[in-house]
Order: structure tokens, then C-alpha cells, then sequence
């Protein structure tokens, strides 16, 4: 396959570059106490399920299992509580993603230095490009209104977001991001994106240049992202140690507004297609299952 050379180089050079310049916002802080709230339902999915695309309204979601010998990504029907479709891929896959609704996006790193982006069609589930990334991809989002990928992409003491068109399915630009980094996700307006740190602060940044508007202080950790479906609330999980929970962001204040409990375990959070149950993927030991939870009366 031939890859886009300048495109890779300014890659390169927006990872090893220093952070944005200019002033950083004070962070809010948030001392908002964890709800109790039960799963309306506990379904079980394959051994050493590690992450999950966001739930199609056919009842199926996307997930990533294996482990680093060999791994496969299956469409899982909640409804049926079975895998009706299961695809091998790269044992250094790291992250999977719905992409603008017609693609899935799955993120791997095969050394330091080398990584990927594989695009699936998201119905079937076939294989349709490679992206060569300059390290590990470990977090992906999308703006359908731009019709761009947006991937994390990580090195040696160093983040950078890397944008896609997927017009072309080429490497359009990057930019650097804080070096702890752990997840990304599209805001309500495309030119504005989410990127939380492993220290719990999510950054509110231009997804054109990644400079910093405004932060918060979701927790003392931050493992993964979710944007609910009318965009207006930004779920932040947080483990540290054996407990878990999710904080619930007003984008709109950058406030937040509850804390959900998280089980053991959990390692991704989605929002089903219809908006009002977050999807909980634990994994724990040798047991993976999914988690459900009707959350409309705290997510807007």
C-alpha cells in the first residue's frame, strides 16, 4: 500500500514537538459523590473482551477480545446475547470505534515507533484500508459533520492527535496533545474535541490545532471517554485500584453534574444507540461481560 510520506512526516514531527503554546486554563475541580444505581441487565461476552465500538440500533455492538498471542473483533447481538459475526485481526490491536456511522476503526501499535489504523466496513466487517501511524493508536473518534477520523496516537513520553479524511482515507494533519493522554472524543460542535488525561483532567481543545479552551478536573484517574447521543453530557470513567466510576460532564459548562458507579473491571463505556443505557464492558480476571444500566434520568 502506498502511504502519503509528507503526510507521515508532519506526523512525526507534531508528536516529538512540544506542547501548544499559550497559557493553560485553570482546571475545575469536582468533588461530586458516586450515585447508587444497579445494571438493568449483565449479558456475557467473549474471554478478555477489551473494548467496544458504540452499539448499533440493530442491538449489536463491536467488541475487541484476545489477548496478545491472538485477537478477533465480533459483532455481539444484546438481544440474542450471542456473536452472530467475528473477524480476526492484528494481535497488537489495541482500541476498536464506530466511524461515521458506515466504518469501523481499529487501532494498533506494533512497536514504539509503528502503529495502524485498520477501516472495516461496519455491517459486514470487511477488511477496506490500512493507515500507516507513526505509534500505538489507543483512542478514536469521528465527526460525521466533517467526515474525519480522529486518532490518538502514542510514543515514548509523548501524545499527538492524528486527523484522517475519509474521503481519501489519508493522514490530513496533527497536532500534539498532553503526553498522559489516555482518550478522545468529538464535541457537539466538530471544530472542538475532549481529551482526558490519566490524571483525570479533560481538556477542551480545537481539533483543528489542539489548543486549549477550558478544563476540568473529572477525577483523580481517566481511562476512557463517552458522548451521549444528543452530545450534550460527556462521560469521564475513572478506576483507581479495584474501584471505578464515571463522572457525568455538562459540555455545555463544562460542570459536572453526577458521578455513576463503574464495576471492577470496567475497561469501556458507550452509550446504546437509543441514548438512555450506558454499555459497561468489564473484565476481570477470565470473566468479560456486559453491563447495563438505564441512566436517563441522570444523562441528558
Amino acid at each position: 500500500m502506498k502511504h502519503n510520506c509528507l503526510a507521515f512526516a508532519l506526523v512525526i514531527l507534531a508528536i516529538v514537538a512540544t506542547a501548544c503554546t499559550g497559557n493553560t486554563p485553570d482546571v475545575t475541580p469536582t468533588t461530586t459523590q458516586p450515585i447508587i444505581l444497579n445494571p438493568a441487565a449483565i449479558l456475557p461476552l467473549p474471554q478478555n473482551t477489551l473494548a467496544e465500538a458504540a452499539p448499533l440500533f440493530n442491538g449489536g455492538v463491536w467488541i475487541l477480545s484476545g489477548t496478545n498471542n491472538a485477537k478477533s473483533i465480533s459483532e455481539y447481538d444484546v438481544n440474542s446475547h450471542s456473536v452472530v459475526n467475528k473477524v480476526p485481526v492484528s494481535s497488537s490491536s489495541e482500541t476498536i470505534a464506530t466511524v461515521s456511522g458506515a466504518y469501523l476503526a481499529l487501532g494498533t501499535g506494533t512497536t514504539k515507533f509503528s502503529g495502524a489504523l485498520y477501516i472495516y466496513d461496519g455491517i459486514t466487517g470487511e477488511l477496506m484500508h490500512i493507515i500507516a501511524m507513526p505509534g500505538s493508536v489507543t483512542s478514536i473518534s469521528s465527526s460525521q459533520q466533517l467526515n474525519i477520523i480522529y486518532a490518538l496516537v502514542n510514543v515514548p513520553n509523548a501524545r499527538s492527535i492524528v486527523s484522517v479524511d475519509l474521503t481519501t482515507f489519508k493522514v490530513e494533519k496533527s497536532f500534539p496533545v498532553a503526553s498522559n493522554a489516555t482518550s478522545i472524543s468529538i464535541g457537539v460542535d466538530p471544530k472542538t474535541m475532549f481529551v482526558l488525561q490519566g490524571d483525570g483532567v479533560v481538556d477542551s481543545i480545537s481539533s483543528s490545532d489542539g489548543t486549549i479552551s477550558s478544563q476540568l478536573k473529572a477525577g483523580d484517574t481517566g481511562t476512557s471517554l463517552a458522548l451521549s447521543n444528543n452530545l450534550v453530557n460527556l462521560l469521564v470513567l475513572k478506576c483507581a485500584i479495584s474501584v471505578c466510576n464515571i463522572a457525568v460532564v455538562n459540555t455545555s459548562t463544562d460542570q459536572v453534574e453526577a458521578a455513576l458507579p463503574a464495576p471492577q473491571g470496567c475497561v469501556a463505556i458507550q452509550f446504546s444507540a437509543g441514548g438512555t443505557l450506558l454499555y459497561d464492558v468489564v473484565s476481570y480476571g477470565n470473566v468479560s461481560n456486559l453491563q447495563i444500566y438505564d441512566v436517563h434520568k441522570y444523562v441528558s
